[in-house]
């Protein structure tokens, strides 16, 4: 019954798949594959989300993000949209009478710089910063925003509303950012005159690039062709770039030890032990390194052939590169989510009165008063349990991000996967690529998915967190010392964790790959891939630190071969229009060197789940396989690296059955 079973299950490969080989230990395409951690992790993640929705419905249904958008004045008025019964609008300009819908900017009585120490001296204990926060919460809706000198009044002309008194005059010029008028000019901070200079620059900017888009968008198409030509010459070129990189930090080396030791000989005094100390370090250094390179050139060998043969996949699946701008589309909306959900969390609360004590500084108010004074404004009482809405928000952002940049890894991962695995030897043939990826990895392998990344996400709201915390811990006290030790052990805390996650997402990276390899669960496929990695920790960093470098380098490559091409385009058509001096054009090579970068990126990604996958694979086929009955799926490059080969014609032309 088992060897009919296993005859049909022979056939039918041969039906669907009939240039594939099948293999006798289950791997790739032909992997016995079922649900993986469906139950756990799908139940975790669909009650976070039942969690999540409730949470966001209470929050559209109380809040409200106008009151962020727009700004409400000190008794409450939402600034063009609602105003009190008790409140007449009784204001013209030009003979026009304005409606309340007019009134769509706040401005607010910011103390001046020079009133503000004496305002702290007067209220007793307030900084600058509480007096600026007491500012905010007396703002007045506006028509516009107003120069310096003039004075703002209530929305009916006067000065006063009931028996309190609400005009101001303003120290400063103002202008507008989000319906709120700021200072324009260097008054509570120097940055924020800065960042309204810039206007000037912005404008500039932008009339440029809508004179020279035409040239972005034709380097944009050139980088997406230079990222295919790159991967192409990849598999020539590596072998050569990194042993001449390596022969000529060698020399370097070395000729950085012969002057030292050349300076040491002709130093005096304490030139001479300075830079005797500088011969032995040197020394050192190139000694370790001609160690390392004599130790690790069977490792840095199979590195470079790793990588050569990594490069075939996307030009064998170039439908691969699509996958992470698709998932790039699908984070906008989660984002976008999350983002109006924590509008609506942060604007929950009722209006209420509150006692406020402040300082009526003689720019502000007639009368040369020199004291506090209590008043009342309206303003918005928060819940207390918004803190941790946002932090939950916060969290189920990390995580749905987390998991569908690891829905395209995975896929990714399928196709390199199904490439490896096709054929031993030089003959692959993907029989499967990203259609069948994206089939197994959402028919079989979400409950992993949603596993590993349930754990970054944890470690990510934890960083976040403890951000927020450290704000206010450090005003717990003005103390120098005090702030120092609270800034120093958040540091370290954020570093740890930062080290943490990293280490977290690499175990993740290796899981995937196994399930994509193996059809493990994540726990099961974390185990196998640490081990395996273990087992050839050499090539393993190898591999790394030579794919790290040459990503990098192929990523300056093809963004600096793009900016040229930019200013070449620039400077012969003329494009900036006549009398435009060169310089003139760097916003429009800064704009294409940032989009050649983000595409570069993206084949980059591609081709670094490649590389893993390569490497993971290749440890595996050396694992189970021996060359004789059962064939090393090794390409031939690697079976001479590694020195592992097969034997002519041993078990690659057998059905399963025979092997």
């Amino acid at each position: 019954m088992g060897k009919d079973k296993e005859e049909r299950s022979f056939q039918l490969s041969e039906k669907y798949y009939p240039n594939h080989i099948p293999e006798a230990n289950e791997v790739g395409l032909y992997a016995r594959r079922g649900c993986t951690d469906f139950i756990c992790g799908f139940l975790l993640y669909a009650t976070a989300w039942a969690a999540m929705m409730s949470m966001a419905f209470v929050a559209y249904s109380q809040g409200d993000p106008r009151r962020l958008m727009h700004g409400m004045d000190r008794f409450g008025n939402l600034c063009g949209y609602t105003l009190n019964d008790t409140v007449t609008v009784d204001i013209s300009v030009n003979g026009s009478k304005l409606a309340w819908s007019d009134f769509s900017y706040i401005m607010y009585p910011l103390p001046s710089p020079e009133n503000c120490l004496e305002a702290v001296a007067a209220t007793k204990g307030k900084t600058c910063e509480d007096l600026v926060k007491d500012s905010l919460k007396q703002g007045i809706c506006t028509y516009r925003c107003l120069d310096a000198g003039e004075t703002v009044t209530w929305y009916d002309g006067t000065e006063y509303f009931g028996d309190t008194r609400v005009s101001f005059s303003l120290p400063f010029e103002t202008s507008g950012f989000f319906h709120r008028c700021i200072p324009a000019g260097d008054v509570l901070d120097a940055n924020v005159g800065e960042i309204f200079g810039l206007a000037g620059t912005a404008q500039a900017a932008f009339t440029e690039l809508e004179r020279s888009w035409p040239v972005v968008a034709a380097c944009a198409v050139g980088a997406v062709f230079l990222s295919f030509f790159w991967l192409f010459i990849l598999r020539r070129t590596v072998k050569p770039t990194v042993f001449v990189s390596l022969f000529l930090l060698f020399i370097g080396s070395g000729f950085a030890v012969y002057i030292c030791y050349t300076n040491w000989n002709r130093g005096t005094g304490s030139t001479k032990s300075t830079w005797f100390v500088f011969f032995i370090a040197t020394a050192a250094w190139f000694c370790i390194y001609t160690c390392l390179c004599i130790f690790l050139f069977k490792s840095i060998n199979v590195a470079c052939d790793t990588i050569e043969e990594a490069s075939k996949i996307p030009l064998a699946l170039p439908g691969m590169t699509l996958i992470p701008p698709c998932i790039t589309l699908l984070i906008v909306p989660v984002f976008a989510f999350h983002v109006v959900t924590a509008m609506f969390i942060q604007t929950i609360g009722d209006v209420q009165d509150q006692e406020m004590t402040v300082y009526p500084d003689q720019t502000l108010v007639s009368g040369g008063l020199n004291a506090t004074l209590d008043i009342t404004v309206q303003a918005l009482q928060t819940e207390h349990w918004q803190a941790y809405a946002h932090i939950f928000n916060v969290f189920m952002f990390f995580w749905s991000m987390g998991l569908l940049n690891a829905i395209g890894f995975l896929i990714i991962a399928f196709c390199a996967v199904f490439w490896y695995w096709s054929y031993p030897g030089d003959r692959k043939c993907p029989q499967a690529g990203v259609k069948k990826g994206f089939y197994f990895t959402v028919r079989y392998h979400l409950g992993t998915l949603m596993i590993g990344s349930l754990i970054v996400a944890v470690i990510q709201t934890i960083r976040f967190v403890l951000n927020r915390l450290e704000g206010h811990m450090r005003n717990f006290s003005e103390n120098d010392t005090v702030q120092g030790a609270i800034k120093c052990i958040h540091c370290c805390v954020q570093c740890c964790l930062a080290y943490f996650e990293r280490v977290i997402k690499f175990i993740n990276r290796n899981a995937y790959i196994m399930t994509a390899m193996a059809g493990d669960n994540f726990c099961s496929g974390a185990r196998r891939a640490l081990f395996l990695l273990l087992r050839h920790a050499f090539c393993v960093m190898a591999v790394n630190f030579i794919s790290d470098w040459v990503m990098f380098f192929g990523k300056l490559q093809i963004m600096a071969v793009s900016v040229g091409a930019g200013w070449a385009l620039i400077t012969q058509l003329d494009v900036l229009g006549p009398g435009e001096d060169t310089p003139d054009c760097i916003i429009t090579l800064i704009c294409i060197a940032i989009v050649a970068y983000i595409i570069a990126s993206v084949f980059v990604s591609v081709f670094s789940v490649c590389v893993d996958s390569v490497l993971l694979s290749f440890c595996h086929d050396l694992d189970i396989n021996n060359g004789f009955d059962k064939p090393y799926y090794l390409p031939s490059d690697l079976q001479r690296s590694l020195n592992a080969h097969n034997q002519m014609g041993a078990g690659l032309d057998q059905p399963l059955m025979q092997r």
